[in-house]
């Protein structure tokens, strides 16, 4: 009879793990463990000396948005909303380059609630009869759009406000937090209002490219965000192209 050899090499028990494979992952866990250790105690000591500051400074707002910004690094943003009526109250309403630099300090942690409650303030400023810097209002529209999905932008910066100074940014904040709260109808026929007041509006072509892609709509999806990337068409600002390359990246 026959029988195959069998030859060295072929057969491959199950291999012993190495205990230094243990140790390795340990060693990863406990440096990032060390880690969130060490950025969430330097958020501490940041906020510890910025409530001293602005306990030693109650009617600086700079000192009162220091400690705003503080609490927002610490996620706490309940005490951040509670420290932003302080600072309104204290800057009062026509500090128009306080607002926007307080935007953009926000922005740039990607706080676009608080941001977008600090360049509503910048943006009341100018009235009804002036025109408000381009830079301002696209700031506040991104900051609007971004902050729309937290379920309590209607507390914090109520949609009626935002139409004070803006009526199609607050039918877009409406129809993105209604989308992501669960009432899509809701959020179709703000985004149908829109389209009748400021047709082609890129932040509401923006808006249904997300719904499409969110909903498994890929190709509307792409069709949509594709001439706001190549800019065919659609005169959009940077931040609403980079959003729309975003949508296309995930796109399967």
């Amino acid at each position: 009879m026959n029988r195959t050899p069998v030859v060295a090499g072929n057969w491959n028990p199950k291999k012993k793990r190495s205990p230094w494979l243990w140790v390795s992952v340990g060693l990863v866990v406990a440096l990032c463990l060390g880690f969130i250790a060490f950025a969430l105690s330097n958020h501490l000591i940041e906020l510890l000396e910025a409530q001293g500051r602005a306990n030693d400074n109650p009617n600086d707002p700079n000192a009162q948005l220091n400690l705003a910004l503080a609490f927002w690094k610490a996620n706490m943003p309940g005490a951040t909303y509670d420290t932003l009526e302080t600072i309104v109250k204290l800057a009062g309403p026509d500090n128009e380059p306080f607002y926007t630099q307080a935007g953009d300090k926000f922005a740039s942690l990607e706080g676009w609630l608080p941001a977008a409650s600090m360049y509503f303030k910048a943006l009341k400023t100018y009235g009804l009869n002036q025109e408000p810097p381009e830079d301002l209002r696209n700031a506040f529209h991104e900051a609007v759009y971004k902050a729309a999905d937290h379920p309590e932008i209607p507390i914090i910066l109520p949609f009626d406000d935002i139409a004070q100074v803006d009526h199609p940014i607050a039918l877009i904040a409406r129809a993105r937090n209604s989308f992501y709260t669960g009432r899509v109808d809701d959020a179709y026929a703000y985004l149908d209002q829109v389209n009748q007041l400021q047709p082609r509006m890129p932040e509401a072509i923006l808006l249904e490219a997300e719904f499409a892609a969110a909903e498994g709509r890929l190709e509307m999806a792409r069709i949509l965000t594709r001439p706001i990337v190549d800019e065919i068409f659609i005169d959009a600002p940077q931040w609403i192209r980079i959003y729309a390359e975003e949508i296309l990246k995930r796109l399967p």
